[in-house]
């Protein structure tokens, strides 16, 4: 018999149990194309010779029977598109593999699924099973360029043009607070464990991401996509996300090393990504030349620490190893466009005079000195007050340090200033052991899937049942809680925002997702559906809060044109307003906290 162990694993959320098997046996892979597999263990086999050891003798029959069954169907449905035409059949199994753009969410099956062309007969409802499922795609859909914003991508050039006499021009990089997005880069995560993963066990670190992909492959993927669940943070890519408004980029990189390659280095969250770090920043460089009004700010570290240096923030990582990256890589990239310290005071110089220097790219760099070797086109991280709140697992306190440094915004900014630096806001959330612990349950049904512990942990009255699937889920959650805070500091002339503020699950048209849909189109219930898409306008928050700054210095009877861009924005704002709605099953309470 065929060994299919490799590719059989237990039902999951989205990749079910056999998928990679049937898609190989439609494309006529022969190495998979023979009886003995639809006919579950011969004489003499034992299930577990075939098997993982994590599924049952049942559970193996099962599977067996529910290949034998997608097949036939497939084979069913092959005859009535072919009509018994072998040739036929081959272009079809062809076309089908040239369909990644239309993976979609199944909401019938709960699966990541291929779709058939429209011409497919309608009694034929069987899927073919691609990929994971936290790998498919936006949903909705990311806009066709017709439909894209035109404001967001050039904002601040916006806020220049539309200021009476270029107010938000003669604004400091210090007065600004920018749209930031957490982790920016896991949109890109692989399966493969990353070096530096961990923070205080570095030889641990090392082994998995030798079993993981580094060396050998000996970690099974569908626990890897596991730790993915709770690392991704972001579901648009980095053009996208500085397309929607972000202008502050939390770009975490390590170095990998390379059986083929010698050392690489990548992005990361826990898991490296697919793509080297070098690819992203020319992505960024790319979107700068497109975009010559716009100033973008790059953070580079390890895992978001401002302080760590030497071994703590890239261990096994030499002094000449971090500076060929920056002197070989990152300066060569944004060569031209990165600010010069003898030049430029961000705390003084205005807005309009970096962009007449090409000022565009700053960038605050952990481990400073060694990393860059005190180069004047950086900044050290440390100059970054970075205030972390607890989080979703903690609502009602989060609501009020975030509220309470809303309120002290003046006394906050004034004590950054004085010592050089700024403030700093992550409303980003993370994944909490009960989360994780139930994933695995999930995954690999190794206990009844029992989520009141990790549902309880949330302390969210009514919610005692759902445990947040993935990273995502429990970012739109937060992002629910973070929503009335901010609308409180932008109605209150005396709040204010800080410097920076960063967050997970930046959605379309500068929003943050709020609603019960995760972002690659999982929806939760056939309940309140006018919630599932709920969004927070974030970015359009902030830059109403930057030209009211701007134009407050103004004489009042010279702010006709800030008054108008206001109005437009506040009519920008008004399509994603503070959405609040009773489902307690998944943590939404439209009056508490009180």
């Amino acid at each position: 018999m065929a060994d299919y162990s490799h590719m059989c694993k237990k039902l999951t959320t989205c990749h079910e149990c056999a998928g990679e098997f049937v898609k190989d046996y439609i494309d006529g892979n022969p190495e998979n194309d023979n009886d003995d597999a639809l006919s579950g263990p011969q004489d003499g086999d034992s299930p577990s010779d075939s098997f993982p050891s994590i599924i049952s003798d049942n559970d193996a029959a099962e599977l067996l029977a529910m290949i034998q069954r997608k097949i036939l169907r497939r084979q069913r449905h092959r005859r009535i598109q072919t009509n018994g035409d072998n040739n036929a059949i081959e272009n079809n199994s062809l076309k089908l593999q040239h369909q990644n753009n239309k993976c979609k969410w199944n909401t019938r099956d709960n699966t990541c699924s291929w779709l058939y062309d429209d011409d497919t007969p309608g009694d034929v409802d069987e899927k073919l099973f691609l990929k994971y499922i936290d790998e498919c795609p936006l949903s909705p859909e990311y806009p066709s360029e017709q439909h894209r914003d035109d404001i967001l991508p050039v904002w601040m050039g916006y806020l220049r043009e539309h200021s009476d006499d270029d107010a938000f021009g003669q604004l400091t990089y210090f007065d600004l607070s920018l749209p930031g997005s957490h982790d920016a880069i896991t949109y890109d995560l692989s399966l493969t464990i990353s070096d530096g993963a961990l923070d205080d066990n570095n030889d641990l670190s090392r082994f998995l991401h030798d079993m993981s992909g580094g060396k050998v492959d000996r970690i099974p993927h569908d626990l890897s996509d596991v730790v993915r669940w709770y690392s991704k943070t972001q579901q648009l890519d980095i053009v996208q996300q500085l397309n929607n408004g972000v202008r502050f980029i939390d770009f975490r990189i390590m170095a990998q090393r390379d059986a083929d390659k010698g050392q690489v280095w990548m992005n990361l969250h826990f898991l490296q990504s697919k793509n080297a770090a070098r690819h992203q920043l020319q992505l960024i460089r790319q979107w700068a030349d497109e975009h010559p009004t716009e100033i973008v700010t790059i953070w580079l570290s390890r895992h978001g620490a401002t302080q760590d240096t030497g071994q703590d923030q890239y261990p096994d990582v030499t002094i000449e190893q971090k500076q060929a990256f920056w002197n070989d890589v990152y300066c060569p990239i944004f060569d031209g466009v990165m600010i010069d310290a003898t030049q430029t005071d961000l705390l003084s110089t205005p807005l309009s005079v970096m962009l007449e220097r090409n000022h565009r790219v700053v960038t605050f760099a952990t481990d400073y000195v060694e990393f860059t070797n005190s180069s004047v086109h950086a900044l050290d991280a440390r100059r970054l007050d970075n205030t972390l709140l607890p989080g979703v697992t903690d609502v009602e306190f989060t609501q009020y340090l975030q509220r309470d440094m809303y309120r002290k915004n003046d006394n906050v900014r004034e004590y950054a200033r004085a010592r050089g630096h700024f403030v700093l806001l992550s409303l980003a959330s993370s994944a909490e052991e009960e989360q994780i612990l139930s994933g695995l349950r999930k995954q690999f049904g190794m206990f009844d899937p029992d989520e009141t512990g990790c549902a309880l942990s949330y302390h969210i009255p009514g919610m005692t049942e759902w445990c947040p699937d993935f990273c995502l889920d429990t970012s739109q959650l937060q992002s629910y809680y973070n929503q009335a805070p901010m609308e409180d500091a932008h109605s209150n002339p005396d709040w204010g925002f800080p410097n920076m503020i960063y967050l997970d699950a930046v959605d379309v048209d500068g929003t943050i997702r709020t609603g019960t849909q995760v972002m690659f189109g999982h929806k939760r219930s056939d309940n309140l559906e006018e919630y599932w898409l709920s969004r927070y306008a974030f970015v359009d928050t902030l830059l109403a809060y930057n030209l009211g700054v701007a134009c407050s210095r103004l004489p009042a009877q010279n702010q006709t044109l800030c008054d108008e861009t206001l109005e437009v924005l506040e009519e920008r704002r008004s399509r994603y307003p503070v959405t609040l709605w009773d489902e307690p099953k998944y943590g939404r309470h439209a009056d508490w906290p009180l």
